[in-house]
């Protein structure tokens, strides 16, 4: 997984692995390549998950996921914009 190339820690990772898996769920980004929504949703846990050790930017995203860093910030943007409605409940805390 792209979590274990970052070698991220399996909290952080288990937190993307839901944020994906939701996203995948929903229609928000319908049709998207299953790596892109990956890696928007790696990055999004980036930034609800305040921990100073993590530092994942796009350039990373980019490269284990082979996407264009457009193309990932743009699926980023779509989650942004949907996060109250796609995020787990477990999860929620992550938004205050």
């Amino acid at each position: 997984t792209f979590c274990n190339k970052l070698k991220l820690p399996t909290k952080f990772s288990d937190i993307a692995k839901e944020i994906t898996e939701s996203v995948c769920n929903s229609s928000i980004l319908l049709g998207r390549n299953p790596s892109t929504i990956a890696a928007a949703s790696i990055y999004i846990a980036s930034t609800l998950y305040k921990d100073p050790n993590i530092k994942i930017d796009l350039n990373m995203l980019q490269t284990v996921a082979n996407k264009t860093i457009g193309t990932i910030d743009n699926s980023y943007k779509v989650i942004c914009e949907n996060l109250t409605l796609i995020i787990p409940e477990k999860l929620k805390y992550l938004l205050n």
